[in-house]
């Protein structure tokens, strides 16, 4: 039994990225994301989001908009702070209904899903690895 509309979608999401696993418990990576997600509930509203997941911080939630830079320089929307992230490491862009992430020519690359990937469409409960952190990817309402 689903706990409420977010884990079905994130249950829908992952079933239809893994459609030969249908009926089979989920792998652990997804249990992992659905409990940081039941623990850290995001925010209400219209848009797409990022849970940001560091290994001894509090999870926080940045609210992406139609173009967002992610990397460690200043300058950039979302900065994360990991000498394996580079200055501009990545974009996250809103394309019509889908959103996606692109690689920008980061010296270690961008990992959806423990997949290294140049760009990629996001999916709801994607998990994108930069440096030692986690970004969880929903949308909202």
């Amino acid at each position: 039994m689903l706990f409420d509309p977010l884990e079905e979608k994130l249950f829908d999401a992952y079933h239809d990225a893994h459609p030969d696993t249908s009926g089979a418990p989920p792998e652990p990576r997804m249990t992992k994301t659905r409990l940081l997600l039941i623990a850290n509930p995001p925010p209400k509203g219209a848009g797409a989001y990022v849970l940001v997941v560091k290994n001894g911080t509090q999870p926080s939630w940045a609210q992406l908009q139609d173009r967002t830079c992610i990397g460690r320089s200043e300058t950039c929307d979302l900065v994360i702070r990991h000498p394996w992230v580079s200055d501009t490491h990545c974009s996250i862009t809103r394309d019509g209904r889908d959103w996606c992430i692109d690689d920008c020519d980061s010296t270690n690359g961008v990992r959806v899903n423990s997949a290294r990937v140049a760009t990629h469409v996001l999916r709801e409960g994607d998990a994108i690895q930069l440096g030692s952190h986690i970004l969880i990817f929903v949308t909202g309402d």
